[in-house]
């Protein structure tokens, strides 16, 4: 069993208030996305 923290939900699916994110925000939601996309994949 794989237990996720819930920042990683956050980072993925919360849509921020300002349109223009900092790079480094846009990476990570990136990379929160990548994560939960290899969970569902088993």
């Amino acid at each position: 069993m794989i237990y996720l923290d819930a920042n990683i939900f956050i980072y993925a699916y919360f849509k921020a208030a300002r349109q223009k994110l900092p790079q480094k925000i846009i990476w990570m939601k990136e990379e929160a996305k990548k994560i939960i996309q290899m969970v569902n994949d088993g």
